[in-house]
């Protein structure tokens, strides 16, 4: 499969957030976690999907904001330590990354330096996904579908400082997240 645009519907993520070293290891912890404690989260839709809802990523840093979880149909309670992320972009980059886990950053290299400069779209600050299926549980050669958020235009402000401060501020007070598509900043319920 090449690299295609979609549009994706609005979805609602609830998991086990990891803030920190953007390892494997580190983030592998965060879905060890979530299958511990599945049951906990009420109003799953498919018990098939999971999903790695990241951050965006700038260059240079090396700490991760991401969520291991599924899609939920909606939240009455969110279990203690675990996030609610509302996905609300709906232009983007699918690409599948073939083979383990472990080995997702090539993919994710390669879409941020090669596949968006030749396609002519820009990346947005709203959340990269990986969709883990049948396909990569299931098969003989593990396929994660990633999602890059993307746009025709750069954003004029990318990578703004009031911007990551709202980010960190609310993450760090462990606040249930969500993103409203009409303001790229999130904000607690």
């Amino acid at each position: 499969m090449k690299p295609e645009i979609v549009n994706l519907p609005d979805r609602m993520i609830l998991g086990i957030p990891h803030k920190g070293v953007n390892e494997y290891t580190a983030i592998a912890s965060a879905w060890e976690e979530l299958a511990e404690r599945i049951e906990e989260i009420e109003g799953v839709k498919t018990d098939t999907e999971f999903y790695g809802v990241c951050e965006p990523l700038y260059q240079g840093e090396d700490r991760i904001t991401y969520l291991a979880g599924v899609e939920v149909e909606k939240v009455n309670q969110v279990p203690h330590g675990m996030q609610a992320w509302f996905i609300s972009h709906h232009q983007y980059l699918a690409y599948p990354h073939e083979g383990p886990a472990n080995t997702i950053g090539s993919s994710f290299d390669r879409i941020y330096h090669e596949i968006l400069p030749e396609m002519g779209l820009y990346p947005t600050e709203d959340y990269d996904i990986e969709v883990y299926s049948e396909k990569f549980y299931a098969a003989e050669e593990p396929v994660i579908m990633i999602y890059v958020p993307v746009q025709n235009e750069p954003w004029p402000d990318r990578n703004s400082e009031p911007y990551r401060r709202i980010r960190k501020k609310l993450i760090d007070e462990d606040t249930m997240v969500f993103e409203d598509e009409s303001n790229p900043h999130e904000t607690d319920l």
